[in-house]
């Protein structure tokens, strides 16, 4: 057997263990990478009002490439654009 003596380690968390300034920068980094992230993934659905009659020229001219309808609202996607953009209502009928 060994017969060296047991040491005691202050690394990994001991009470004399001060906090580095490292440590919370790279916290705070990872924290505002999050907040980037959910900011860019989390789009608002404020849909800009418009006119149901802007919405019919809009399409007369090309100008549309979808229009959603769910019960009398309509989403309306602009060509060159991946969402809608734009809400209108339509009358019942």
């Amino acid at each position: 057997m060994d017969k060296k003596p047991f040491r005691v380690s202050n690394q990994g968390g001991g009470k004399n263990h001060k906090p580095s300034w490292r440590n919370a920068g790279f916290v705070a980094l990872i924290i505002l990478f999050g907040l980037v992230i959910f900011a860019s993934t989390n789009k608002p659905d404020e849909l800009k009002e418009v006119s149901f009659s802007q919405v019919v020229q809009q399409g007369n001219q090309g100008e549309l490439k979808q229009i959603e309808i769910a019960g009398n609202e309509l989403k309306i996607t602009k060509q060159n654009e991946e969402n809608p953009s734009e809400k209108s209502r339509k009358e019942e009928g």
